[in-house]
């Protein structure tokens, strides 16, 4: 728990599509991002969520989009529109590697630990290969291909 709130939330401005998770039925067109983390994040709109329920929300992050399902954790009423914060509850791994790339590029933090979880995995697999009798070759190739796949789909 403690982790979960040194984590660092970042700010963004853009619009999210949220859609109920059973029907499909879009709820709202207009809603802003507020901030975002790896569990969750924040958003306003002026459309009542009920507080535990599911709903798709597919927001642009930059350059890419990302599609989530996430639970309503809480939510509070500031002039005409409501405070929402909500936990993601589903997140596919090519969603969960946009995700890890835009956060990390607004963090030089988590690009450092990014960085270094991709070379770490790519060195326990090049070692785990040359110790099954691999060439060096091989094991450097190993490498490479290990920390290139794990920066693109290891979520920190």
């Amino acid at each position: 728990m403690e982790e979960r709130r040194k984590e660092q939330r970042l700010s963004w401005t853009g619009k999210i599509k949220i859609e109920d998770v059973k029907t499909r039925k879009v709820i709202s067109t207009d809603s802003r991002l507020r901030n975002i983390t790896k569990h969750g994040f924040g958003f306003v709109t002026e459309d009542h969520l009920a507080r535990g329920a599911e709903y798709i929300f597919t927001m642009v992050l930059a350059t890419t989009s990302l599609s989530v399902t996430a639970k309503i954790a809480h939510f509070h009423i500031e002039a005409t529109y409501y405070v929402c914060g909500a936990k993601i509850e589903s997140l596919s791994l090519m969603e969960r590697s946009r995700m890890n790339h835009f956060l990390a590029s607004k963090s030089s933090e988590l690009q450092r630990k990014f960085l270094m979880l991709s070379v770490v995995t790519g060195v326990a697999l090049a070692g785990a290969a040359k110790l099954f009798g691999a060439s060096v070759t091989i094991s450097v190739a190993v490498l490479f291909a290990a920390a290139v796949v794990s920066f693109l789909l290891l979520p920190f």
